[in-house]
């Protein structure tokens, strides 16, 4: 090793150094500028899609709901006529939770 160092500086060991540095940074502004371009190219893609998207939890329609609360009425005023005879209250809850059950 301290041969080599005969023949080689300290000026060549800055070189090579600042050499390293100089690439380092030009990498860097390469993925840098390839970064911003594939940025701009996502957000142009976002725009020209934006027409187009949908949202299916709002476009989903169940029927099937209505159709049970609709077969289920009778029962149900049936249930709050017996009840108000005895005096008793009934809640939502409870004529939510016959809608559920069947």
């Amino acid at each position: 090793m301290t041969r080599i160092l005969r023949h080689v500086g300290h000026k060549d060991f800055q070189k090579t150094h600042q050499r390293k540095i100089d690439e380092h940074k030009k990498l860097a502004a390469k993925k840098l500028k390839e970064w911003q371009e594939a940025e701009e190219e996502r957000k142009q893609t976002e725009e020209a899609a934006r027409p187009f998207k949908s949202n299916w939890r709002n476009e989903i329609v169940i029927p099937e709901k209505k159709e049970v609360v609709e077969l289920q009425e009778p029962k149900v005023k049936k249930i709050l006529e017996v009840n108000r005879e005895k005096g008793g209250i009934v809640s939502n809850r409870f004529v939510i939770r016959l809608f559920l059950k069947e």
